[in-house]
């Protein structure tokens, strides 16, 4: 799981044209697979998304199963319709389940 979101990290780091679309925000999410747990920080100062140093309160939680989160990730499944079929719980707003959802699907090989 961790060598995919590096994967993803690097995709978003490297598509400037997507780098824009949180030029004007910054926000934390958490990425709960399993029982693994991957912080993430989206920065507008530099545009950039990294893996978070430490554990902190987070504006973004998606948790489910590893296979879920990994379809979700590669762009094969929405994360709307996952939430949908109750395959993930999420913890945001509206508006930035459907930021994530087009990041994910953006970023998709």
């Amino acid at each position: 799981m961790g060598s995919l979101v590096t994967e993803f990290i690097e995709v978003m780091n490297e598509k400037t044209h997507l780098r824009k679309l949180f030029r004007d925000s910054t926000f934390s999410l958490c990425i709960k697979a399993g029982n693994k747990e991957i912080p993430l920080t989206f920065h507008d100062g530099n545009s950039s998304v990294k893996i978070a140093s430490q554990h902190q309160s987070f504006d973004a939680t998606i948790s489910g199963s590893e296979e879920i989160i990994h379809s979700i990730l590669e762009g094969e499944q929405k994360l709307r319709d996952a939430v949908k079929g109750k395959d993930v719980a999420t913890d945001a707003t509206f508006r930035r389940l459907l930021f994530l959802e087009s990041l994910f699907l953006l970023c998709k090989n």
